[in-house]
């Protein structure tokens, strides 16, 4: 009777009372005495490899903006009491920006600490610059040209730097500095020279920004446009 119960079960396949505690066992069709032993159901949704949880993208995020709002608070902030400058620390908040993917928000939470005027232009060298602090300068203009805030009074403040980070600005964009920019980052510095031809009304700008303009075009600019200029 037992074998009978089983058989019409369906052919090759015979389970057993109590299936959920015990499994099953299948015979295989080549050979009849094969039997192959399965487990219950739910040891074999426990057994199998589950995938890996989705990454939290926004809490990484909210993570990057209380990083570097600690930051801030500690080493460039109103509040903060001043400290030796420590490069790796400009390093630091830049792999935070690219590991972002350059993301918004930690950008904007920088440019409104101040983070350019109070650590970055301050403390610049061209000695000391490397293409962290060269992108977190550009970074931060290009922001501030976003918001539609005035983006150069901290180099017209300290203008004794600016030709030195003018020149390096342009070696980063030929690709000619050791470390060589990426897409992203070529277009950052593609939108600050940008910028900077749309300043020359800023005479600090518009010395290093005329030198790039070749005679051919002085000589076709009308007469009124190039008394603005000079």
């Amino acid at each position: 009777k037992a074998m009978d119960r089983g058989e019409s079960l369906g052919k090759g396949k015979r389970r057993f009372a109590s299936q959920k505690a015990w499994g099953s066992a299948v015979v295989n069709q080549s050979d009849a005495n094969l039997v192959v032993w399965l487990p219950p159901a739910a040891q074999r949704e426990e057994a199998a490899p589950k995938p890996p949880p989705p990454p939290d993208v926004k809490g990484k995020k909210r993570k990057d903006e209380y990083y570097l709002a600690e930051l801030a608070w500690e080493f460039w902030g109103p509040q903060a009491s001043k400290k030796q400058f420590n490069a790796s620390l400009v390093d630091g908040v830049y792999q935070t920006l690219k590991g972002s993917k350059f993301a918004l928000r930690p950008v904007m939470a920088l440019e409104y600490s101040q983070y350019l005027e109070n650590y970055l232009w301050p403390n610049f060298g061209p000695e000391k610059a490397s293409h962290s602090y060269l992108m977190s300068i550009v970074l931060m203009v290009n922001e501030k040209w976003r918001e539609r805030v005035p983006p150069w009074e901290a180099f017209q403040s300290q203008p004794e730097h600016f030709s030195a980070f003018f020149q390096l600005l342009l070696d980063a964009c030929l690709g000619e500095l050791e470390n060589s920019p990426s897409v992203a980052e070529h277009t950052f510095l593609l939108v600050f020279l940008i910028h900077c031809f749309n300043s020359l009304e800023v005479e600090l700008i518009r010395q290093q920004v005329l030198c790039l303009v070749s005679l051919s075009i002085w000589t076709n600019l009308l007469p009124v446009s190039v008394c603005v200029c000079v």
